[in-house]
């Protein structure tokens, strides 16, 4: 087990390295515990590796593997699947997705080669937004009024504006302040300022995405082991900053 998702709905995922992931129910009456396994193994999913569940507002379960997204709506236990290919060739090439946002009227899932699709929640369709990158994106966070940071692996990260379609594109080689294409992890803050964890610069990076500017926050490491190695950031919000 990797990771485990405490979901808004309170349903708990254990999510594993390759054998699929774990789904924890809790009887409200008896308290008991059921588990379902979602893999090929036990065929209730067409992947056995999955890199996160999310929940939307409605209480819909979305499981987002390397091959493709399943939709568990909050009264059922199988999935609807969705850009799932369940033939076994080699030579298909699956869609991959890695993270999930929600907006307004659509959610918004990142994929491999700058591909972010938009779930119309009204309708139940899917739209694709394309960025001008080969890189996966592997993070989407809501920023300023009808902005998101669409953040890529290897290509630094996007803004784009849900309401014109407009996408800014910040990367090392259009960007001499920005010191890192390869994104780890995005924090927005509550005052929808964007920090950066950047696998390929020291530090973390702070961004304003009003007036576009950026600053590096280096933090210092007391010399010691040579084994010992800078830590990843972990960041934290209190009432004060």
């Amino acid at each position: 087990v990797t990771t485990v998702r405490i979901l808004d709905n309170n349903q708990i995922w254990l999510i594993t390295e390759n054998d699929g992931a774990i789904r924890v129910s809790t009887d409200p009456q008896t308290h008991e515990l059921t588990t379902t396994l979602y893999s090929l193994q036990s065929a209730l999913f067409p992947s056995m590796i999955l890199h996160d569940i999310c929940v939307d507002k409605t209480g819909n379960e979305w499981l987002l593997s390397d091959n493709g997204i399943g939709m568990i709506a909050s009264d059922s236990v199988e999935p609807i699947l969705y850009f799932t290919d369940t033939q076994s060739s080699k030579n298909r090439q699956r869609q991959t997705f890695y993270c999930m946002s929600e907006g307004n009227n659509e959610l918004y899932f990142g994929s491999q080669k700058g591909r972010v699709w938009l779930f119309n929640k009204e309708n139940q369709n899917f739209r694709l937004l394309e960025l001008d990158t080969d890189a996966d994106v592997i993070s989407i966070n809501p920023c300023t009024d009808n902005q998101l940071i669409l953040a890529t692996r290897t290509d630094g990260f996007f803004m784009y504006n849900s309401e014109t379609d407009e996408k800014i594109h910040f990367n090392t080689s259009n960007n001499r302040l920005l010191p890192g294409n390869q994104v780890r992890s995005v924090y927005v803050d509550s005052h929808k300022e964007v920090w950066l964890d950047l696998a390929d610069a020291a530090g973390v990076t702070h961004f304003n995405p009003v007036s576009k500017t950026f600053k590096q926050e280096i933090l210092q490491v007391e010399e010691g082991s040579a084994y010992r190695s800078q830590p990843d950031f972990f960041i934290f919000e209190d009432l004060n900053g």
